[in-house]
């Protein structure tokens, strides 16, 4: 796994119908997955970040960036910011 992981707040269009669902696209050089069950996306990316691990605790590639950011002591960028691991810490050992 590599250093550049990203978790970025999504809308999802269905473009036969025009449904919207929201949700995330996470990601990193080597894998992406995404989720689109989440009602609305907070305006707060720590927030946000709490409520995908939430959602999702089940996505083995989340578990796989939860283990490996919390193994490393290192951050993620989450939609335009970059979280120095100190800032996080908290959200990602309540879900690992």
């Amino acid at each position: 796994m590599s250093s550049a992981i990203t978790i970025e707040p999504t809308k999802f269009t269905n473009l036969r119908n025009g449904s919207e669902t929201y949700g995330y696209r996470a990601y990193d050089e080597y894998s992406k997955t995404y989720g689109n069950t989440m009602e609305s996306i907070p305006d707060d990316d720590l927030d946000f970040l709490d409520a995908v691990l939430e959602n999702d605790s089940d996505d083995e590639f989340l578990k796989e960036i939860i283990d490996f950011c919390c193994e490393h002591e290192m951050g993620m960028k989450i939609g335009k910011t970059f979280y120095d691991y100190d800032e996080i810490e908290h959200i990602l050992s309540a879900h690992s």
